[in-house]
C-alpha cells in the first residue's frame, strides 16, 4: 500500500534525525514518484529532520 504524503514527509524528517542516508534516498525517491512537490518535500520532510537533530 502507497504510503500517504503526510507519512512520507514524516519518513523523511524521521530519516534525516537517525541519519539514515540511505533510507532518505528511498525515501526521497518514493515521495517525488508519488508527484509530489520537490520543494514541500524538502521544507517539510528533510529541513524539519535537520532542524531536530
Amino acid at each position: 500500500m502507497a504510503r500517504t504524503k503526510e507519512e512520507l514527509l514524516e519518513k523523511l524528517a524521521e530519516d534525516v534525525v537517525e541519519m539514515e542516508d540511505e533510507d532518505v534516498v528511498v525515501t526521497a525517491k518514493e515521495y517525488l514518484d508519488a508527484g509530489y512537490p520537490a520543494m514541500e518535500g524538502l521544507m517539510n520532510g528533510l529541513v524539519k529532520g535537520m532542524s531536530k537533530a
